[in-house]
């Protein structure tokens, strides 16, 4: 009961939700995708919120990770998602990004926690380093790309027809 009221107590004031600590905005977000963009959609996003799109039953993420494009020596991609604050070579690696049956993103849900130290991505040499503040403008910036939905701290961008 002193565990079940503590989970409850931090899940309302630290401003997450219970499912892979989501935060409320990144849940707002996949929440906007899943009702104005629908299901079919293909979403870049990153390991944390993409569980979260499956639990409301969009599987079509897409989230690299540093083991995977490691193995395929495409380790380049990551850094550029990340940190290539150039908005071309930013969109030409989106975009060459692709599902298991060779589907294209279409939406990228962006969250301002890409930022935090603690939550950034491992990388081979099992460091973390955050997304800089820049690179969250440079999403912003792709061609081809405007961003449909922002709150406080989650952004969606997505691919204009």
């Amino acid at each position: 009961l002193v565990c079940v009221s503590i989970s409850i107590f931090l899940t309302s004031n630290l401003d997450i939700t219970a499912s892979n600590y989501v935060t409320k905005d990144e849940l707002a977000a996949a929440t906007w995708i899943r009702d104005e963009r629908g299901c079919e959609s293909v979403v870049f996003t990153d390991f944390r919120i993409g569980p979260t799109m499956g639990y409301q039953g969009c599987f079509a993420t897409i989230g690299p990770t540093a083991t995977t494009l490691s193995k395929k020596n495409q380790i380049d991609q990551l850094a550029d998602l990340l940190y290539n604050n150039n908005p071309q070579q930013l969109r030409d690696t989106v975009e060459q990004l692709s599902t298991t049956d060779n589907r294209h993103p279409n939406l990228i849900l962006l969250s301002k926690r890409f930022l935090d130290p603690a939550i950034g991505f491992v990388l081979p040499d099992t460091r973390l380093r955050p997304m800089n503040i820049a690179q969250w403008d440079t999403y912003r910036a792709m061609p081809g790309w405007k961003v449909v939905f922002e709150n406080d701290t989650a952004m969606v961008v997505s691919r204009e027809p």
